[in-house]
């Protein structure tokens, strides 16, 4: 990451941004509309189901984007693997 540079001469590397730890509540509803069929929710579904998962804890876009893209990848790794 490279340092940023302020008035004065510091130099600082910016704060990263907490993970996401998604909830037991929250993995199991994403879980459900992965098993259910829907690998890529279709954006206008996107807001519904963020609101569900809102109940328990923030959710940005980008987590939810992700984790639908990382258990995607698991899923197809598990095939490859045969586990």
């Amino acid at each position: 990451m490279q340092p940023i540079s302020f008035r004065g001469g510091e130099e600082r590397t910016p704060d990263p941004k907490p993970r996401w730890n998604p909830r037991p509540e929250q993995i199991r509803i994403l879980e459900a509309i992965f098993n259910s069929g829907m690998v890529n929710p279709p954006r206008e579904e996107i807001p519904r189901i963020r609101m569900r998962l809102q109940e328990y804890d923030q959710v940005g876009d980008a987590n939810f984007f992700y984790w639908f893209q990382n258990r995607k990848s698991r899923s197809k790794n598990k095939l490859r693997t045969g586990h």
